[in-house]
């Protein structure tokens, strides 16, 4: 569940430090708080606000957000960060990948692949990253070979969850809009499936 647009919320910023902000905007799983984005991008806050006669409270990361006004939060997605065609496997790259994704707007910021798959993948970013829902084009390279011709470019995707890095980073998750000629060169990066769980819907 996420604020709706005119929600009054309250972010706890510290132990005893809160500030209330009305939803100016709201898209899947990002908003936008009638607030200056003063807060550093990455940081983790917890959210609350009432849902009826409910208070919900979860957590969000601030996000970098050039197109729009306001501070954006990325709510917190637990169970749905890796939303991806349902069946569809995971597999550990074949060998070490590096990401490039790259905004509409032209933001762009590189990260490791965690996880490939037919339907999407999974990339550890360092701090700052797109928000949920953005949409991006992937590619995917060597890490030792920053000047070679990417792997595969040009790879239409969307954000679908950020959830935390073990490493303090956060990881990115993309569903491609389509794998269609680009399956093949897919196919040639994926090494073994990863045992842990199918893709869910």
């Amino acid at each position: 569940m996420v604020p709706e647009v005119g929600d009054s919320v309250e972010l706890l910023v510290g132990a005893d430090v809160s500030v209330r902000a009305d939803v100016r905007e709201q898209l899947g799983y990002a908003v936008w708080l009638a607030v200056p984005p003063v807060l550093d991008a990455g940081r983790r806050l917890a959210l609350r606000w009432q849902a009826g006669d409910r208070t919900i409270t979860t957590t969000a990361h601030v996000m970098r957000s050039t197109t729009r006004q306001g501070l954006c939060l990325a709510i917190g997605t637990a169970g749905l960060q890796n939303r991806r065609r349902r069946g569809v496997t995971r597999h550990a790259p074949r060998e070490p990948l590096r990401a490039l994704l790259s905004e509409a707007g032209g933001g762009r910021v590189t990260g490791s692949v965690v996880d490939l798959s037919f339907g999407g993948c999974c990339v550890a970013i360092a701090g700052d990253g797109p928000v949920i829902g953005a949409r991006l084009t992937i590619g995917f390279l060597r890490p030792a070979h920053t000047g070679d011709v990417p792997l595969l470019e040009g790879l239409a995707g969307r954000v679908t969850g950020i959830g935390d890095a073990p490493d303090g980073g956060l990881h990115v998750h993309i569903a491609f809009e389509s794998a269609g000629v680009a399956a093949v060169r897919i196919a040639a990066l994926l090494g073994a499936a990863k045992a842990d769980r199918p893709a869910a819907a």
